[in-house]
């Protein structure tokens, strides 16, 4: 990973921002007498370009940039996935107006392309393409010099992966057989989220509530039904994989979360803080159909961090 920042100047254009990642990456699967049943690898690079501008008409503070993403992900040993081609290419834009002293609006808003090659359990090389559109507004409103309070509403699209488009063999690691599908559409969250921010001197709290609408969700749905490596589901119990078709469906999220934090210790070498989390969601297909699969229900959590002028260094 590489972060590189230049500043322009104190006009319109400020400073440029240029992240850049490179990720080459294998793990294997194995069984439990040690032979390797498949290799999964993935070859990826990311660039983000970005200009932070001045103040223009309302907005106090604005972003602009654009961003680029290459990724080769192929398994070797089962033919749980044929080689897969993703490229991605993004414009994003970011601003911020105030309305009086305590309230500030911050939009948001994202294009993006991206295309993913593949061979379905069809055996015919297939090239899907989608531009998935988002947006968000968010008012944030400063109540008091301890208390802040939030509300935004976004529109986030996404398109699906590779895996969920060309899935077609055995997986081991979750012992399932997964068979994905090309037709699938762009899925889209509406989402409301309120967030309350709490600080006094040694006591921090952090809250939200929040809820979204998917529109085109995409799940893994287990059949019940049993599968050898070759995909024979006819006869089960003869073999001992999950069948999984990844399909959609519209469904409903909603979920709570906090984070309280309490500095024990402080002094001019640096801070003791002590911290516990929580969170809980709920997720259900629309019309009756029932809870939607693989989702965490909750997480409690908790450790302790040390800040410092140094370094810093923590456990959860």
């Amino acid at each position: 990973t590489g972060v590189s920042s230049l500043h322009l100047g104190d006009g319109f254009f400020q400073t440029l921002n240029f992240n850049g990642e490179y990720a080459d990456y294998m793990h294997q699967e194995k069984d439990p007498d040690g032979t390797v049943e498949s290799t999964f690898r993935n070859h990826e690079y990311n660039g983000r370009l970005e200009t932070v501008l001045g103040g223009f008409g309302p907005f106090s503070a604005e972003a602009i940039g654009v961003q680029y993403g290459d990724r080769r992900f192929s398994v070797t040993g089962d033919d749980f996935l044929s080689p897969t081609h993703t490229q991605t290419e993004a414009v994003f834009a970011f601003g911020q107006s105030p309305i009086g002293n305590n309230v500030h609006v911050e939009t948001a808003a994202r294009v993006e392309h991206t295309t993913v090659a593949g061979t379905p359990i069809s055996n015919i090389p297939t090239d899907t393409d989608f531009t998935p559109i988002s947006g968000s507004v968010g008012v944030l409103w400063d109540v008091t010099n301890t208390l802040k309070f939030g509300v935004t509403l976004s529109s986030a699209a996404r398109a699906p992966g590779q895996v969920e488009l060309f899935a077609r063999g055995p997986h081991d690691g979750p012992g399932t057989f997964e068979v994905g599908d090309p037709n699938l559409s762009i899925e889209r969250a509406n989402s409301l989220e309120a967030t309350l921010r709490w600080r006094s001197d040694h006591l921090h709290f952090e809250g939200a509530l929040w809820g979204a609408r998917f529109s085109n969700y995409i799940y893994g749905n287990l059949t019940g039904n049993l599968c050898d490596d070759t995909g024979d589901c006819s006869n089960p119990p003869g073999g001992d994989l999950k069948q999984l078709f990844y399909a959609q469906r519209d469904a409903n999220f909603w979920g709570a979360e906090a984070q309280v934090s309490y500095d024990l210790w402080r002094t001019n070498a640096g801070t003791l803080q002590v911290q516990a989390l929580g969170d809980l969601v709920r997720a259900d297909f629309t019309g009756n159909g029932g809870p939607v699969p693989r989702i965490q229900p909750s997480r409690l959590g908790g450790g302790l961090d040390w800040t410092s002028a140094r370094f810093d260094a923590g456990f959860m």
